[in-house]
């Protein structure tokens, strides 16, 4: 993860660079309806505080998350997505912050069996009295691998202060 701090009231501006926080996730697929073409997942997730705290890269805290995700599958081309969940902060004497509900509201369209691309609207709580709600939207493509493995790149243009103005990355998931 890279921190910065920008030049504010005298304040001279740092970057900061090292491991970032590390999230582990488990979906067990409740349904997965062929004939239906819909499904409901059940995930839980646990951040690990592995990001230094003294650098501003992390928060120090473990935190974990449950959420609902859930899909329509409208051709075989357009699928459509939405997810509910429920953040479990960890909070701190240093860093008070309450737990937060968030969610999301997606499109994907399956170009070939390999390739697709998709454009998602996620939004969140504020964690704290002085912090923001976020909302952003996500344009992505994605490219499979092989049965288990996909690389995706993405676009990111935040709307609230509690969210990045814009961003990009990349993933790699691998599912067992």
């Amino acid at each position: 993860g890279v921190g910065s701090a920008k030049k504010a009231g005298g304040i001279k501006a740092t970057t900061q660079a090292g491991l970032g926080d590390v999230v582990a996730a488990s979906t067990y697929y409740v349904i997965e309806g062929d004939e239906s073409k819909a499904g409901l997942d059940l995930t839980a997730k646990v951040k690990l505080p592995t990001a230094d705290k003294d650098a501003g890269l992390g928060t120090g805290e473990t935190d974990y998350a449950a959420q609902v995700d859930v899909y329509k599958l409208l051709d075989k081309k357009i699928t459509l997505t939405g997810s509910l969940g429920r953040k479990f902060l960890g909070s701190s004497a240093a860093l008070p912050v309450n737990d937060i509900f968030y969610g999301s509201l997606g499109a994907t369209y399956k170009v070939s069996d390999k390739l697709g691309a998709g454009i998602t609207l996620d939004a969140a709580q504020a964690s704290s009295a002085a912090g923001y709600n976020q909302l952003e939207l996500t344009g992505y493509m994605y490219r499979k691998i092989d049965k288990s493995r996909k690389v995706q790149g993405y676009l990111l243009k935040g709307f609230t202060n509690g969210s990045p103005d814009t961003g990009l990355g990349m993933l790699f998931t691998w599912a067992l």
